[in-house]
């Protein structure tokens, strides 16, 4: 199973969202999008949501639309691997509210900061596409397959900023 990863993508209309997120949303080869916060409005939550399969949550920039749409945490389960969703801006632990859940992965948001973490529950963070701290505006892919997991997190141009786990060949 591929996953489009993303996380603060703080646009007001679906017209301000970066063509190569728009294109990798629409890709045949994306089976889902996950996505931790921040969307910034309704218009854009719903132009993900009616293109694919889509696991988010509210961040803590969302409006109220937003925020009664979607829960703080979600986990569901992609090919063997259990994967919790947070925002992060509620907890300094993320891995500690992930293994709550038992989850294998937790994918955040809140720093727009790109980072994967070996941890006790391992944290994936696919940085910002728009609003950038430090690296460049970045997305993640993730594959998961048989109870195992690896992506990289790359950079609008395609660029791999961070490789991690070891499903690198179905990227």
């Amino acid at each position: 199973m591929r996953l489009l990863v993303l996380s603060d993508t703080h646009a007001s209309t679906p017209e301000e969202l970066p063509p190569a997120v728009v294109d990798s949303v629409k890709a045949p080869q994306t089976d889902a999008v996950v996505h931790a916060g921040d969307f910034d409005s309704v218009d854009v939550l719903n132009r993900f949501g009616d293109r694919a399969v889509l696991h988010a949550v509210q961040g803590n920039s969302d409006g109220p639309g937003v925020r009664s749409a979607l829960p703080t945490r979600e986990t569901f389960e992609a090919d063997g691997v259990r994967i919790c969703v947070v925002h992060g801006h509620r907890t300094a632990d993320v891995a500690y509210e992930a293994a709550e859940t038992g989850a294998d992965l937790v994918v955040r948001g809140h720093t727009h900061t790109p980072s994967y973490k070996e941890r006790t529950v391992p944290t994936l963070n696919p940085g910002s596409p728009t609003r950038p701290r430090g690296a460049p505006p970045s997305y993640a892919w993730l594959v998961c397959r048989d109870g195992g997991y690896g992506g990289r997190i790359v950079s609008l141009d395609g660029e791999t900023l961070v490789g991690f786990g070891d499903a690198e060949e179905e990227l």
